[in-house]
């Protein structure tokens, strides 16, 4: 099944640096926090993933965000994605990223963003669904993409901050946890433990996906 969304994404991941604090029961990823420190992390059949600080693309163009929330206001629709590699086992270093797609949220300008505060999606294949593989703005493959069949994503703190950057704009920190089943051609990925905790601000656009799966 694919989905078209033709509106340009609204909302731009603030530059803060990350901070990592280790699970004190998991230690291979970070502590679930609300402060804001811009990292993410799970467990991947066994192994573990966190977002990544940076990413260059084959075709040109580097990005320095690892977690991206793109509204698009026409189709009451809002894409999440987090970029990350995996951190140990056979496929250490593999770049993995996971992305949920969230109908029936009209997110019309920044300050909607309080609508997900406390709100747990969980997939059904109506208005909630979710994704997993390689996201290349410049070179999309949804055949590389694997569907998710079970799972959900809690956002549990949504709370206004004034960045510390210069300018001290406005954003709010996004916390929360997830976890996924995924299967493709017979071969099943699960994601468990996983948690974020991301600084956003108001402070531009970022690339539009045509086309999400």
């Amino acid at each position: 099944m694919k989905i078209f969304y033709l509106s340009i994404s609204l909302l731009l991941l603030g530059g803060c640096n990350e901070v990592y604090i280790p699970d004190p029961v998991e230690l291979r990823i970070a502590k679930y926090s609300e402060e804001g420190h811009q990292v993410g992390g799970a467990i991947v059949n066994g192994d573990s993933w966190k977002t990544i600080s940076s990413r260059c693309y084959l075709f040109g163009g580097c990005d320095a965000s690892s977690m991206h929330i793109q509204a698009f206001p026409d189709t009451d629709s809002l894409v999440v994605s987090f970029l990350g590699s995996m951190q140990d086992g056979v496929r250490e270093g593999d770049d993995l990223d996971f992305q949920f797609i969230l109908k029936g949220l009209s997110i019309q300008d920044f300050h909607d963003m309080r609508q997900l505060n406390g709100q747990k999606y969980i997939l059904n294949d109506q208005d909630v669904w979710a994704q997993i593989g390689r996201f290349d703005p410049y070179y999309e493959d949804s055949s590389a993409l694997t569907p998710c069949n079970r799972g959900q994503i809690l956002f549990r703190k949504v709370k206004h901050r004034v960045s510390d950057n210069q300018g001290s704009y406005p954003g709010y920190i996004l916390a929360g946890t997830f976890g996924l089943e995924c299967e493709q051609n017979g071969s099943l990925t699960t994601i468990y433990q996983g948690r974020f905790d991301f600084f956003i601000e108001n402070g531009g656009v970022i690339f539009p996906y045509d086309t999400l799966f």
